[in-house]
């Protein structure tokens, strides 16, 4: 029998690393001897629990005659002194009853410890042949980097079980991710980050360590606004980072605005090695504070040089918070090699100037553009632009100019571009053709939609249209701008279109409609019906599977009962149609109903 206080060294205090065919066939061994013991305990148990029972019933039946005569003469009249008696009796009996169950806890309370323990390093052997042990180490570090990528940390892997510590530790790519800060307050992170937090040179000579050769995705927060490191501090960890350029793959810094012009954070020299490995940067410069602007990136003059003259591999920039009054000052270099730019500033002058430097400075850019995003704001309005672009456009995915909206489009490429964003609180027309020839993907939304004949895009899959203004002509406006959009031979012709706040006439769906063969899906929300029957407009689009129809607000009785009739005719209509339109959903408020050709 197995001694469960002192079980024998198992296969999973032997080896960390995959299990052999000796530790399987030893572990199973154990397991069987384990389950033996068990079996074995639980039956002594129950034997305990049935004689425990057995001796209860002896200890009642033997007070009972005796109890029972007390209560009779007690009924017959008895003296006074006859119900204490009885009291007595009972008193005792229990005091019986409760000395036995005492007795019978303390002989299988050590039965139940050794239950306890022998269960436990059951379902540890057990663990031991669990399939997730099964897994080699190649396919356990495919699934600990995918972990770490998306913003995992590494601690939390190690801290998992000995053998995933071990993968861990042996790892050089798990620990890629590493911060220098500046903030003395960042211990709590340090496991929870997928990098690791180093606000001291020891740790982050420990990184270094950990990382080796492997490349590094390096970030440095320079932000002296909480409990902060001293600048010598600082510098010694920037310096000791520094020696490791050579393994850089991303580098993010952020700056704030208590770093001047004067104080160089990489000084002369630094870069000599150059960058041959940095594939993204990124730059996150502090505006105005306290009246002083920010020096934006000429702290950072050596290393934007060098990444200029060095960083071949390049293809990602952002800058976020550009702080110079010029931007064509000698110190903006910008790198040479972009795909994706990201630009953001208070000042539409500015950016666009920033803007048209970054393509002068890098023109091999233009053809690697996969998306492109426009906010155009007239003076004092950035706020309302930023607000109509927050759920219409994902903010990760674009190049951002909050300036004159026709200037930026006039000086762009857009030959190559796939997904174009354009957002502005100015009304938008274009005094020519906008000619996006691999645009699959086109979003609109503006204050004021008069005139989308300069739209031109021949391969576009997805059309969403937004207004924000709720004025009458404005919404009446929007409507005529979509009849005469589908009344060209050059209109588009999108799968999936979307509108949105936008005024609706049969005219205008029934040009999209039968000007279209390929609409699928239509989407409306808060839409202005022209008149009641106007959604009947899509019953000549002949592949058209779906329609939602959403309102944010809940609608009368009387506007629910006629949209109901229209969506019900439309289904009727298209139900013998060789593409059946499957489904239009209805949602007002909290309410939704489904139309389905089961459901007519």
């Amino acid at each position: 029998m197995v001694d469960a206080t002192h079980v024998p060294e198992s296969p999973t205090q032997m080896s960390p690393s995959l299990p052999s065919r000796q530790e399987i066939q030893s572990t199973q061994n154990l397991i069987e001897q384990l389950e033996y013991e068990l079996k074995q305990i639980r039956i002594s148990i129950a034997r305990e629990q049935r004689r425990q029972t057995t001796r209860l019933k002896e200890e009642h039946e033997n007070w009972a005659p005796i109890i029972q005569d007390a209560k009779a003469r007690l009924a017959e009249g008895a003296p006074v002194s006859a119900t204490e008696e009885l009291k007595a009796l009972e008193e005792e009996e229990n005091q019986g009853r409760t000395a036995i169950r005492q007795e019978f806890k303390q002989r299988t309370a050590s039965l139940m410890e050794k239950q306890s323990a022998v269960e436990a390093e059951l379902a540890k052997q057990k663990s031991f042949l669990a399939s997730v042990r099964k897994v080699d180490e190649d396919a356990l570090l495919e699934i600990f980097d995918h972990f770490v990528y998306t913003g995992g940390s590494p601690w939390v892997l190690a801290h998992t079980c000995s053998r995933w510590r071990s993968v861990v530790l042996s790892s050089k790519q798990l620990w890629s991710g590493i911060l220098i800060t500046t903030n003395i307050d960042s211990e709590v992170e340090r496991r929870l980050e997928g990098k690791e937090v180093c606000n001291s040179l020891p740790r982050l000579e420990r990184a270094i360590q950990r990382v080796g050769d492997a490349p590094i995705d390096l970030a440095i927060s320079l932000n002296w606004s909480h409990a902060a490191l001293d600048v010598q501090s600082t510098l010694a960890m920037i310096t000791r980072i520094t020696e490791t350029c050579n393994h850089w793959r991303t580098l993010h810094i952020e700056n704030s605005e208590k770093v001047l012009d004067g104080d160089y954070v990489f000084p002369a020299g630094t870069f000599d090695q150059g960058l041959p490995n940095v594939t993204q940067v990124s730059f996150h410069m502090q505006h105005h504070v306290h009246g002083n602007s920010s020096k934006g990136l000429l702290p950072f003059r050596e290393l934007i040089d060098a990444i200029e003259r060095t960083a071949e591999k390049l293809h990602a920039a952002h800058f976020h918070g550009f702080g110079h009054n010029e931007l064509t000052d000698a110190y903006f270099s910008s790198p040479t090699r972009i795909e994706d730019l990201s630009l953001i500033h208070v000042e539409p002058r500015y950016i666009r100037r920033g803007y048209r430097a970054l393509l002068d400075a890098c023109p091999t850019s233009r053809a690697g553009w996969r998306y492109a995003s426009f906010a155009g704001v007239a003076e004092f309005r950035l706020d309302s632009a930023r607000e109509a672009s927050f759920g219409f456009i994902v903010p990760s995915r674009r190049i951002t100019l909050h300036g004159d909206i026709h200037e930026a489009l006039r000086e762009t490429v857009l030959s190559d571009i796939r997904i174009l964003d354009i957002v502005t609180t100015s009304p938008l027309k274009l005094p020519h053709q906008l000619h996006l020839p691999r645009v699959y993907q086109l979003s609109v939304y503006s204050e004021e939609l008069e005139d989308l004949r300069f739209i031109h895009a021949p391969n576009l899959d997805n059309f969403r249209i937004g207004l924000s203004s709720k004025e009458l002509h404005h919404i009446h406006a929007s409507m005529l701008a979509l009849e005469g959009l589908w009344n060209r031979g050059t209109a588009p012709r999108p799968v999936r279109v979307s509108f949105e706040g936008i005024g609706v006439s049969g005219a205008m769906l029934r040009k999209l409609s039968t000007n279209n063969g390929r609409l699928e899906h239509v989407r409306l929300v808060d839409v202005t019906f022209e008149r009641r029957g106007a959604l009947l407009g899509l019953t000549e689009a002949a592949w058209l599977k779906s329609v939602e129809i959403v309102f944010t607000d809940q609608l009368d009785v009387g506007r629910v009962d006629n949209l109901s009739t229209d969506i019900r005719t439309l289904m009727l209509t298209r139900k013998e149609s060789d593409v059946k339109l499957k489904r239009i959903t209805l949602t007002h408020g909290t309410e939704e109903e489904v139309f389905t050709p089961d459901t007519i």
